[in-house]
């Protein structure tokens, strides 16, 4: 499926960097045609489509055949021409390909269906186009405070050495050149890479985002103090999280200073800062008009449902995260011993809440069962780019666990992936976003409602939460198929569980550990 795999040519190697990117993300075009085919399928089905199967307009036609024929053309010419192309020749030929590949998927669709109607999109043209500028300016920012780490360095370093000065005698520090940290013998260069200088950006633009939102219930000018109050609160944590590090590997293991709380621990502590600015702001009325409006309608039924229901929809999987991002910080290796406490913790919130679930206790169809396995033979033939390394990494793991704790940890994944996770991933993606993008009265909406918005919005979320985000995205697209022909949302949790079991179960036959 992976075209730069197989023909990864001269060609795609001469293309500058922005081309390397899209050149990874070939897939894109695979993946697309499936989510149109499901998309087609969704509109006969609901009787929805326009124009029958066999009524077609000359135009889209056309302009289907010749993008076809022409990406058809260029693929064996693109992935697998000699060296002696020119670069410019390289950058067009590439473009031509993906655009005569898009265009041909999309003039397929509009040839038998017509133009798709958008339902549910006018409402979010401002939050979408909103989001995104967002998005973008965050990459961009912080690409450039990485620039400015060499002038920060000195200042994060010593504050870091102060922390460290707290728990250890023998603290080196060398800021120049090479910025080097260390205590007891532990020693880390620190670079613009793993410095973290990119999250006082990210938090600049996550509060200035916020405010601009939110900002006919904040009060100002007060409101405008979180911007100074987060950036000094992100240095010192950036601080804190270097000489934690460093304790961390002079008494406890390199490894795990290293591995897991190298990678996590910024993400933790941002996670952190953000959730605990943006509740303060929420609940001080000294920052928010709406306090006290909110109290004064203490008690009222159906603001309560709403904000409860809310809360019970997506709490399971934030504490499931939440949970396996503090876990991943402290474990070594690629297998988290403590998976357990996943499943623990978001059990315990399930229960906690479990008077909001009476939608998942309709019954399902055998339809739901077949739709995880076609998920699960769509998963084996989309496997991920690095699966044999992951699966004798993950061998090596399990046999450490010895006799009695390899087969203890399996069948908490086996119980984790087949109940736990299915119910938190469908509750936050089908029950709430899904209708959350028809109606701001989510609860009210039926799980089979049908949007082209609420539909693809929720799977492609989805699928950037898998590394595979290719297979998720088709995942989470047939998991919503699910909904749509029965109406319940207890169908995709089915087919959700239907297709961690069998991923489970192939890995406990086969060897191949990286599906679990």
């Amino acid at each position: 499926m992976t075209l730069a795999v197989f023909y990864d040519g001269p060609v795609l190697q001469q293309l500058p960097g922005l081309w390397q990117t899209l050149r990874l993300s070939t897939t894109l075009v695979a993946g697309g045609a499936v989510v149109i085919a499901a998309f087609a399928v969704l509109q006969i089905a609901r009787q929805e489509a326009p124009h029958p199967l066999g009524v077609v307009r000359a135009l889209p036609l056309a302009v289907h055949v010749a993008g076809y024929c022409c990406c058809f053309a260029l693929t064996a010419f693109v992935f697998a021409q000699s060296d002696t192309l020119p670069l410019w020749a390289a950058n067009v030929s590439f473009i031509v390909w993906l655009t005569s590949g898009v265009a041909s998927l999309c003039a397929l669709y509009v040839c038998c269906f017509g133009r798709p109607k958008l339902q549910g999109l006018q409402g979010h043209y401002a939050l979408l186009t909103f989001s995104g500028t967002l998005a973008v300016i965050a990459w961009v920012s912080m690409l450039i405070a990485k620039g400015w780490w060499e002038s920060l360095a000195p200042f994060t370093l010593g504050l870091a050495q102060s922390f460290l000065e707290l728990a250890f005698e023998d603290v080196f520090v060398s800021a120049g050149p090479e910025n080097r940290i260390g205590a007891d013998g532990f020693t880390v260069l620190v670079t613009e890479q793993c410095s973290g200088i990119d999250g006082l950006a990210l938090i600049a633009v996550f509060l200035s985002g916020y405010l601009l939102r939110f900002r006919a219930s904040l009060r100002f000018p007060q409101a405008l103090l979180l911007l100074p109050i987060g950036l000094t609160a992100s240095l010192l944590l950036n601080a804190l999280r270097i000489a934690l590090l460093i304790g961390l590997g002079a008494i406890i293991s390199p490894e795990i200073a290293k591995g897991g709380f190298h990678s996590n621990a910024g993400s933790i502590l941002f996670c952190a800062l953000a959730v605990s600015l943006v509740y303060a702001s929420q609940r001080w009325a000294w920052l928010n008009r709406r306090v006290e409006l909110a109290a004064a309608h203490t008690g009222t039924p159906e603001t309560e449902t709403s904000s409860d229901a809310t809360t019970a929809y997506l709490l399971p999987l934030v504490s499931m995260l939440a949970a396996g991002l503090i876990t991943g910080a402290f474990m070594p290796a690629s297998l988290d011993v403590a998976y357990a406490l996943r499943g623990m913790v978001a059990g315990a919130v399930l229960y906690a809440h479990r008077q909001y679930y009476r939608e998942l206790f309709r019954g399902f169809s055998t339809r739901s069962v077949l739709i995880g396995a076609a998920v699960f033979v769509l998963w084996l033939l989309l496997p991920p780019d690095s699966a044999e390394e992951s699966s004798a990494a993950l061998a090596l793991e399990l046999d450490a666990l010895g006799p009695y704790g390899r087969p203890a940890w399996l069948a908490l994944r086996f119980l984790g992936a087949g109940a736990i996770v299915p119910i938190a991933e469908e509750l936050a993606f089908r029950g709430y976003l899904q209708r959350r993008l028809i109606s701001s009265s989510w609860f009210s909406v039926e799980p089979g409602r049908f949007t082209f918005l609420s539909f693809l919005v929720p799977a492609l979320a989805f699928g950037v939460m898998h590394p595979n985000w290719i297979a998720g995205t088709l995942a989470g697209a047939l998991f919503a198929f699910a909904t749509y022909t029965s109406g319940r949302l207890t169908d995709a949790v089915v087919a959700h569980a239907t297709t961690n079991l069998l991923l489970c179960s192939w890995a406990l036959l086969s060897g191949s550990w990286a599906y679990l």
